[in-house]
């Protein structure tokens, strides 16, 4: 049998681990890696070469990479000169020993051989394409929340979910019309291929996969929103960002949580500067602060002892939080500070595994902080009843866009302690008070004179209150919401 003859590009482990596969099906010329050191070497007797020497061929070039350094490696071979047409995301399934081989754009050859029923997990009846189709690869609570709220004050607003995570089927049941879960890049191209017309298609955060397919969704809704959650834009690379422009320039809407972050994304895509609209989730806290028990239940329930200062340390379990950093900071305060506070650690989600929880257990093991770590997650009813607890919040991962952790911290009337790096300035232009620090080593001096002073300090987030009600309840936000998904 003649085999077509391919280039791959990536020689990391997704291409050892295919490459038997690969060759059974295709014959490859050579692999090409950014890494000098593989150059000149060989795989399975397939030479390894620079990226560069595959521009003055004709044949395709497979990427055999995981799908969150595509982009990145796709802007890569089109700044080399290597055309889009040439370019392609390789899939292996290695039980069945098949290859999808997917185009720039998301396309394949072939027929759609599975239906649409097959992928959701709700078994729902036919699809008619009405309502909006939410898109979030990964498991979150924004969701959640987001669909939960809109049903509750508009019930006829039919909503369904294409997802990578099957955990949205108990807490969506009743909620949500489909929710459609796909296991490989191939599975979702088969969804997308198999949806009806939507009038609303909307990701919850610009992910590297839905710029992938930002044409086939384009084709496939009346209306395209995005909105921006922060990492999938301050903490994208260059290469990522790029990517992401395909997705930027066809959609309709973007949704944007404050004017700073508006600003810096204008910078980034001029072409956005007329589809922007401010949108936020609303806090939870507001809604569930009337149904939480009496006070010293909580403390007794979460193990918090009574009398202390009661620090929220970070918000989940995501290493980008800066927990030791901060853990080191705090140990440094004088005991007279440490003996009269409780540093309470919410890392319920974010460590897929639990390694770096262990890790920062064992950072507090060494320190004179009395403290609790919270592991098992919790649903926003059980995170409100804690965070309720707060006398000080503190603050201080990378990025950030507006964290609603924060809105609930500073709305019940807890002093934040945060990054100055933070695009949080549309929140003092509206007069809510924060204290701000240069960086994690001045949280030792800062924290020091808020536990000092505290009676100062809470004297002057006297008004946070009311403003972040107006700004971020879920009442005034989830009409934003609808009015961005009305044609």
């Amino acid at each position: 049998m003649n085999k077509s003859s391919i280039f791959l590009f990536g020689a990391g482990r997704k291409c050892m681990e295919s490459l038997e596969i690969i060759k059974k099906h295709y014959h490859v010329i050579a692999i090409a890696d950014n890494d000098r050191q593989k150059w000149g070497g060989s795989i399975q007797g397939i030479p390894i070469v620079m990226p560069e020497a595959l521009k003055n061929h004709d044949e395709k070039v497979a990427i055999t990479a995981g799908i969150g350094n595509y982009a990145e490696m796709v802007t890569q071979l089109l700044k080399t000169g290597i055309s889009s047409e040439r370019i392609y995301y390789l899939e292996v399934d290695r039980y069945s020993q098949d290859i999808c081989m997917l185009s720039v754009d998301g396309e394949r050859k072939g027929e759609i051989d599975l239906s649409l029923e097959y992928f959701d997990l709700l078994g729902g009846e036919d699809d008619s394409g009405e309502g909006v189709l939410l898109f979030c690869s990964f498991y979150s609570a924004y969701p959640i929340k987001l669909i939960r709220n809109i049903k509750r004050r508009f019930p006829d607003e039919i909503i369904s979910l294409v997802t990578n995570d099957t955990k949205y089927k108990e807490d969506l049941k009743g909620l949500v019309e489909h929710i459609y879960c796909y296991n490989t890049v191939e599975e979702l191209t088969h969804i997308l291929d198999a949806l009806p017309h939507y009038r609303v298609f909307q990701t919850l955060w610009v992910e590297s996969i839905w710029a992938f397919f930002s044409k086939k969704m384009r084709k496939k809704c009346e209306r395209l929103n995005l909105f921006i959650g922060g990492s999938d834009y301050y903490r994208a690379s260059p290469g990522k960002l790029e990517f992401k422009r395909r997705l930027i320039e066809v959609a309709d809407i973007i949704g944007i949580e404050t004017e700073t972050v508006r600003d810096d994304f204008i910078h980034t895509y001029p072409e956005a500067k007329d589809k922007i609209a401010m949108l936020r989730y609303g806090l939870e806290y507001i809604e569930k602060e009337e149904y939480m028990p009496p006070l010293d239940e909580r403390f007794c329930h979460w193990g918090i002892p009574e009398g202390k200062m009661v620090f929220t340390c970070a918000h989940n379990a995501v290493r980008a939080q800066r927990h030791i950093e901060m853990i080191r900071a705090l140990n440094k305060m004088p005991d007279s500070i440490l003996d009269k506070s409780f540093f309470v650690f919410p890392m319920t989600y974010g460590d897929s595994n639990g390694s770096y929880i262990d890790e920062v257990e064992k950072e507090l093991e060494q320190t004179n902080l009395n403290y609790k770590i919270y592991r098992e997650y919790m649903d926003s009813s059980e995170f409100a009843d804690l965070i309720s607890l707060s006398d000080l919040y503190i603050h201080v991962q990378t990025t950030d866009t507006l964290s609603t952790t924060m809105l609930e911290e500073l709305y019940k009337g807890a002093v934040a302690v945060m990054g100055s790096w933070f695009p949080y300035d549309a929140l003092e232009q509206r007069g809510i008070f924060y204290v701000k620090v240069d960086s994690i080593d001045e949280l030792t001096e800062t924290v020091t004179d808020v536990v000092e002073h505290y009676a100062e300090y809470k004297e002057k987030c006297a008004n946070n209150r009311k403003i972040i009600h107006e700004m971020s309840s879920w009442d005034n936000m989830s009409k934003e919401w609808m009015k961005a998904w009305t044609l």
